[in-house]
């Protein structure tokens, strides 16, 4: 839609606004009618360079800093949305792929225990056991490590994980002063 948009304001402009077009009013009328409120305010401000007669004139009026195109900063806004929405998904995805490693682990400590209950060496039974007891250490370490905060909703007075790394390095006055916790409503 703002291609066709701008399209129709340069054409209109462009064919509308040609030394020779001058005996042809209604044409010309049309045209600047149909231009976007935005691209007007350009293309006035453009006629009054006088750009037929002055070669140093802008281009156009679509290079005039009087055109404000709201789709652009619109744009412009729905990407940064886009951005922080990518970086959560991201975010998002790796944590589940932690989870999936630390199920493996725990599915490995399982296998290694009933393979240990099977074999009749002491010894050897001993040590499968305690190589499962260290990567079930380390998958429980992990799981703690991965799990969000019990906020999810930002309610309380502790912000959650994603609010303090957009925070950046400083922490939320919630993190550091404990009247402001306190001062924070619990939901």
């Amino acid at each position: 839609m703002q291609l066709i948009t701008y399209l129709m304001n340069v054409s209109g402009a462009a064919s509308g606004c040609r030394p020779n077009s001058a005996a042809n009013t209604d044409l010309e009328a049309t045209l600047v009618k149909r231009m976007t409120p935005e691209y007007r305010v350009a293309f006035d401000a453009w006629l009054e360079t006088d750009p037929f007669v002055h070669p140093a004139a802008p281009a156009g009026p679509g290079v005039m800093p009087q055109y404000k195109n709201p789709e652009l900063e619109q744009a412009a806004k729905l990407n940064t949305t886009a951005t922080a929405t990518f970086d959560e998904g991201t975010t998002a995805r790796e944590t589940g792929e932690k989870y999936v490693r630390d199920t493996v682990l725990f599915a490995m400590v399982l296998f290694l225990v009933a393979i240990a209950q099977r074999m009749k060496d002491r010894n050897l039974r001993t040590s499968v056991n305690l190589i499962a007891a260290i990567l079930a250490g380390y998958a429980i370490f992990s799981v703690g490590a991965t799990t969000p905060t019990l906020n999810p909703a930002g309610t309380g007075p502790w912000p959650t994980r994603c609010q303090v790394l957009r925070a950046g390095s400083s922490a939320p006055a919630a993190l550091t002063d404990p009247a402001a916790a306190a001062s924070t409503p619990n939901n």
